[in-house]
């Protein structure tokens, strides 16, 4: 919740999905997979966009198989990421970056090699291990206010805090903002990066929404939710990562001249990106992706042709669950993680494999889960 108001419709509702990183192990394959409700609603007092149904964080991020270092593309997202914010901001080397949810430290180690001090903020203990064990500061917990008193009292005041994809993941982003203020120094610069809510709409990337992606922002309600807790966007930059997100610049009121790149987002954001009928036709183009997809399927296998998958993605447990498609129909899906490869994709019995097992095994379709990178 944004705004506070209680003007909430809900207008997508892709039944009951399992949780989209809970893998599934060879053991547990004739277990039944725990599933939760899944959809959208919208807020008509401030076009925040958040789920229906929210799963305890500590549920979801228990045993965590993604690990950020595993795509050849994030890393390199990051690195750029880490040279604008060092460009942008003006730190230099010696400055302290906390990073939120820093994974497995990919963003960090970029700071790092730029002469930066850093610490990570990481609650999934698995993949925090693998930040550790490569020399990034890291610890394991939720970013919260102990946690800030701990990095304050061992490493000081923060010049720049960065928080990547985290906070499609809060149920209370608010709460984060407050602690994160606690933790700057007061020229200091928080920067978000968001999956854009635009993004999801324009490309009907249904496959993006899942029970770890609890919020969905535009600039409008960004914007008014950093300013209702004494913080200021004063940058702006759209980023192609995740088929589409927003990148804001934020500090307390005063601290920067704000850019023409906030007024000019604002203005090439769609007036009617906040219309509730937007994403009421989203939720109608949704079911016709969802029938076009096992119509493509189905053809595909009436013609005796093997289907195999790239990327066991997140997205592909809300697509392949949502549209009902699983083993019968997919025989396997490639994935370059190592945490992911022999396990399967759940509610599906579908085998992760290794991209070399599908190389070699040649099937006649394969369809690209990982379409956003």
């Amino acid at each position: 919740m944004v705004c506070g108001s209680e003007e909430i419709e809900d207008f997508l509702d892709l039944g009951e999905v399992p949780l989209a990183n809970r893998l599934v192990t060879e053991e547990d394959l004739d277990i039944p997979v725990e599933r939760y409700p899944l959809g959208l609603a919208y807020c008509r007092e401030c076009s925040f966009v958040q789920l229906t149904h929210i799963v305890p964080p500590r549920v979801l991020y228990a045993n965590y198989p993604y690990a950020t270092g595993a795509s050849r593309t994030a890393t390199e997202h990051f690195r750029h990421m880490a040279g604008e914010i060092t460009k942008t901001v003006g730190i230099r080397s010696g400055s302290l970056v906390v990073d939120i949810g820093s994974n497995d430290g990919t963003l960090l180690k970029s700071f790092s090699d730029l002469g930066m001090d850093v610490v990570g903020v990481e609650p999934s203990d698995n993949i925090a291990q693998i930040s550790v064990e490569s020399g990034i500061p890291t610890i394991v917990d939720f970013f919260n206010e102990k946690v800030v008193s701990e990095i304050s009292s061992k490493y000081g005041k923060a010049d720049v805090v960065t928080a990547a994809n985290v906070f499609t993941h809060l149920e209370d982003p608010a709460s984060l903002i407050r602690d994160v203020k606690k933790l700057l120094k007061g020229d200091g610069v928080f920067v978000i990066e968001i999956y854009y809510i635009w993004s999801l709409i324009k490309n009907g990337a249904f496959d993006q929404i899942y029970h770890e992606h609890m919020s969905y922002f535009n600039l409008r309600s960004l914007t008014r939710l950093l300013e209702s807790e004494g913080l200021e966007i004063f940058h702006a930059v759209h980023v192609t990562t995740q088929g589409g997100s927003l990148r804001v610049y934020a500090s307390f009121p005063g601290a920067y001249k704000a850019t023409e790149s906030v007024i000019e987002m604002r203005n090439q954001e769609p007036s009617f990106a906040n219309s509730f009928d937007l994403y009421r036709e989203f939720a109608e183009q949704v079911k016709f992706t969802r029938e076009s997809i096992i119509r493509f399927v189905r053809d595909e296998k009436s013609k005796d042709r093997r289907i195999a998958g790239y990327g066991a993605a997140a997205k592909a447990t809300t697509l392949l669950n949502y549209c009902g498609i699983g083993r019968d129909e997919i025989e396997y899906v490639a994935d370059r993680n190592v945490l992911k490869q022999g396990k399967y994709i759940p509610g599906t019995g579908i085998r992760i494999v290794t991209p070399e097992f599908l190389i070699e095994d040649r099937p006649d379709v394969v369809i690209i889960f990982a379409w956003n990178i």
